[in-house]
């Protein structure tokens, strides 16, 4: 199973409303006794039509030991400083070629990424090594996205005795399933959780 000093977090993308009922708590409890690591996204949409519910459920969360990622934040809404006070754990900032093609003030983005801190960014849509670049010439350190995952599986399979079997897309899509059953034909899976890669 995924042990919380060994795995990421499993991040569940909830609504406000739903990361407050009983069944989350209940959830909550049943992976706390597992050792699993849980965080929960909220869209920037919804935490910013409703800003005192999601202070009150980053509290909650905070409390329970449940991380709080705030997600669908696009670069236009990263430079008009939307993300004011809701202070989420970790905020996902979605890349898109006008970051590395100068369309955006440089400058500005940088300060914007200052008041955040890069150290709480994922850089989502890291699908080519010109975002992989962007991302660590700012000092972003998490990346989401099929290059990334590519690496990963690349770096699993050099390190693992059985990857003699597997293709690089098989090692890929089986780490990002959480099902047993995704993971069917690996014959290492305890190396598909771990956040270096398996190196």
């Amino acid at each position: 199973g995924l042990l919380a000093d060994e795995a990421e977090p499993v991040c569940l993308a909830l609504g406000l409303e739903a990361a407050t009922g009983p069944a989350f708590t209940r959830l909550c409890d049943q992976a706390s006794d597992r050792g699993i690591r849980l965080s929960v996204a909220v869209g920037l949409i919804e935490a910013a039509a409703d800003p005192s519910g999601f202070a009150a459920l980053r509290n909650r969360l905070r409390l329970a030991g449940v991380g709080l990622v705030l997600g669908g934040v696009s670069p236009e809404a990263l430079l008009l400083g939307a993300l004011g006070g809701l202070d989420a754990d970790l905020v996902m900032l979605g890349f898109s070629p006008l970051l590395a093609g100068g369309a955006l003030p440089d400058q500005r983005l940088a300060q914007a990424i200052a008041r955040i801190d890069p150290a709480r960014l994922v850089l989502e849509g890291a699908d080519s090594e010109l975002a992989l670049r962007w991302g660590i010439a700012r000092g972003i350190a998490g990346f989401q996205g099929r290059h990334v995952e590519a690496m990963l599986a690349a770096g699993r399979m050099q390190a693992c005795p059985q990857s003699g079997h597997c293709r690089l897309g098989q090692c890929a899509g089986r780490a990002q399933e959480v099902a047993v059953s995704g993971r069917d034909g690996c014959r290492r899976p305890d190396l598909l959780d771990r956040a270096d890669g398996g190196v």
